[in-house]
């Protein structure tokens, strides 16, 4: 699911570093401009560091070698992310979550639970055993989606239309004030939001 976002990554000019544990499975890809670090002869405890150090930022779910760019102020976007104390806060960090299915097979939206803390469960298997509820993986396409709009974050080239404005501002007043973890601004992917704006906020506006 990683791998239109790393085609993208290197048609910018990036290189394209994979970081992580030795036991990965390597993906189906292949360029000079992407490297498996994590299943290389140069892995080593200095440079899990050094990498997210250098790096223009990262991507990921939440998880150790992910974790490190707060260490270095490295920009982070976070993608499947689950529970709703995962999301990451940092100025210029964005994140897209998985959705949640429930037993009948129908998406339960975000509004619904967020006040609950019960549902502020990272393991799948136990939300599925208490509450017949399913983390759905983020899409190749929502994936490249977010990272085109964090390389033109990281590179000057975004701004936010007035309505995009209007529509952050409802989601941190009407969804964001309502998490049990931090009430603070999550900072969201916008074209996320736009797509999803129904499982945040109500239709009733």
């Amino acid at each position: 699911t990683y791998i239109n976002a790393i085609k993208y990554l290197i048609d910018k000019n990036y290189v394209v570093l994979r970081i992580g544990s030795e036991y990965s499975k390597k993906i189906n890809f292949i360029d000079e401009n992407y490297f498996e670090y994590s299943l290389s002869e140069f892995k080593s405890g200095f440079m899990d560091l050094y990498i997210p150090y250098i790096s223009d930022f990262i991507i990921g779910s939440r998880s150790g070698p992910t974790d490190v760019s707060l260490l270095f102020n490295i920009p982070l976007l976070v993608v499947n992310s689950t529970t709703f104390k995962e999301s990451p806060l940092g100025r210029n960090d964005l994140f897209i979550q998985k959705k949640l299915i429930d037993s009948k097979g129908l998406v339960v939206p975000y509004k619904d639970i967020i006040s609950d803390k019960k549902y502020y469960i990272g393991d799948g298997n136990i939300m599925k055993s208490l509450y017949g509820i399913t983390y759905i993986e983020n899409s190749e396409d929502e994936i490249l989606e977010a990272t085109i709009e964090m390389h033109k974050k990281m590179t000057g080239n975004f701004a936010l239309s007035s309505a995009q404005t209007d529509l952050l501002k409802r989601y941190h007043n009407e969804y964001c004030k309502k998490n049990n973890w931090s009430n603070r601004f999550a900072p969201i992917s916008i074209k996320w939001l736009e797509k999803n704006s129904h499982l945040y906020l109500n239709d009733d506006r």
